[in-house]
């Protein structure tokens, strides 16, 4: 699979998406240019500036105040991204959390509704390295 990440809450996330096999794509910055490319060679993992998009992704990860999902889901789909994995980076007390996937019910209501008008799969409720399964393709 091919994951574009907008921000990430630690470095584990883009290494771990390495380590499990995937082509990792981080978008550093809002200009076109902003884009690097996460790889494995022997031990090492590290990030080669890019300067291009990835041509497509398959998902979207995003790590990212809620007010920037229209964005991402424009950036999705260009990208041709049937997924979207969102993460709130918050527990359930409201307390940050890197590893938080907590959101309120109106907050996921919404959520779910704008991703649903895109035609997308979204995924909320679980962390990005907790487990990939069918239902996010």
């Amino acid at each position: 699979m091919i994951f574009l990440l907008i921000d990430w809450p630690e470095r584990a996330v883009p290494e771990g998406l390495v380590l499990g096999g995937h082509e990792v794509w981080v978008r550093g910055g809002p200009g076109d240019q902003d884009y690097a490319r996460w790889s494995r060679i022997g031990d090492e993992i590290f990030a080669g500036s890019q300067g291009l998009a990835p041509k497509r992704a398959d998902i979207v990860y995003v790590f990212r105040p809620l007010a920037e999902v229209p964005e991402a889901l424009r950036l999705a789909r260009r990208m041709g991204a049937g997924t979207l994995w969102y993460q709130s980076g918050r527990r359930e007390d409201g307390e940050r959390d890197s590893r938080g996937c907590w959101l309120s019910p109106e907050d996921a209501a919404w959520l779910e509704r704008v991703t649903a008008a895109d035609g997308m799969v979204l995924v909320w409720d679980r962390h990005v390295l907790d487990g990939l399964s069918g239902d996010v393709v």
